[in-house]
Formats: structure tokens, C-alpha cells, sequence
């Protein structure tokens, strides 16, 4: 409730909802009266009539019931923010915040060390075939992984192209030391195709 809204308000808005909820439901006022003595309130149809036509203010026990009936907090029936959720919300977002700030941090340290290797490969061609190689090693630990999941699975994995799409397909090549290797290898000019 704001400020500036009173009790009645409160009544209407409340009226309001009741009736929102009783025909998003497809219910008539004697099937909400008997769902509402199902959750434990008895209220008989022409009461909740009342209280959707006439804003009438209504006790708490009918209130429960009402929250229970539509399985809605009573802040929800009420309209009234939840703000426990609502700090919940704000603390993930505060989060979010520190998680972006690590996020810049990586990626700045990540091409920092990307160009460093990248020269010293230029440089050094057993670097090079040394990436290469291990590059080669996951990628052929992931080939038979993949191979295994799909004969479980039962695709067809019988050319280059399908094993391929497969593995992208299921993340077998996004994993770091592939990306790694593929964006110090990238960078690398030695003629010849990678």
C-alpha cells in the first residue's frame, strides 16, 4: 500500500483481483465458494459476489483462504511487493555487478596472456607443434566420447561433417583448452593450414 492509498483502495484493489483470479480460473462464485471451504475458509458464493461487486472488507480467515485457494502469497492477492523477494532480486544483481567486474578482469588478463604466447609462437615453432599436440590429444579424447554417446544415442556420426556437428552440437568443442588452442593457433602465421 502507498502512501497516499487508504483502506478503500486497498478494498478495490482487492475486489479487483478476487474477481481477476475467480475467471482467469473459469470459476463461478459457488465453485470458488467450494474451493475456498476446501482450503478451510467456509464463504458461500453470494458473499464472494459481494466482495467482487461492493469492495466489502474482508477478514483475514477469508483472506488466508482466498491466498490459499489461488495458491498466492497474501502480499500477491494484496498487491503488495514482496520485499523479501525483492532484496533477493537486488542481491543478485549486486552480484551480477561483481560478476561483470571479474568477467572484464578475465577477459583483459585472458588477451594479455593470448598475445604473449601468440609472439613467443611466431617465434618458436615447437611452441607451436606443442599446441598442436595437445590441441590433437583433447580433440581425439573428445572424438571417442563423442563416438560412444551418439552409438548410445543412435545418430549417425559416419563422416567428419556428422561426428562435427555432433560434437558442437552436445559442447564437446567448447571446452577452455580447445578455445585456448584455437585462438593462439589463429593468431599464428606460419603458412600452413591449422
Amino acid at each position: 500500500m502507498t502512501d497516499t492509498e487508504g483502506p478503500v483502495d486497498l478494498e478495490e484493489r482487492l475486489a479487483t483481483k478476487i474477481r481477476e483470479l475467480r475467471e482467469r480460473d473459469g470459476l463461478t462464485y459457488r465453485q470458488l465458494a467450494e474451493r475456498m471451504t476446501t482450503v478451510g475458509c467456509e464463504v458461500s458464493g453470494p458473499t464472494i459476489q459481494k466482495t467482487e461487486k461492493a469492495g466489502r472488507r474482508v477478514p483475514v480467515d477469508e483472506l488466508v483462504g482466498y491466498s490459499r485457494a489461488f495458491d498466492m502469497s497474501l502480499g500477491e492477492l494484496l498487491g503488495i511487493p514482496d520485499e523479501s523477494q525483492l532484496t533477493r532480486v537486488w542481491q543478485t544483481y549486486i552480484g551480477l555487478e561483481r560478476l561483470a567486474n571479474v568477467l572484464r578482469h578475465a577477459h583483459t588478463e585472458y588477451r594479455g596472456a593470448l598475445d604473449e604466447v601468440r609472439e613467443n609462437a611466431r617465434q618458436n615453432r615447437d611452441l607451436v607443434d606443442a599446441i598442436r599436440d595437445r590441441r590433437d590429444k583433447y580433440l581425439d579424447t573428445f572424438r571417442r566420447k563423442a563416438e560412444q554417446q551418439a552409438a548410445n544415442d543412435d545418430e549417425d556420426v559416419s563422416t567428419p561433417e556428422k561426428l562435427e556437428e555432433f560434437m558442437s552440437r552436445w559442447g564437446y568443442l567448447d571446452v577452455p583448452a580447445l578455445a585456448a588452442a584455437k585462438d593462439v593457433l589463429e593468431g599464428v602465421d606460419h603458412g600452413e593450414g591449422q
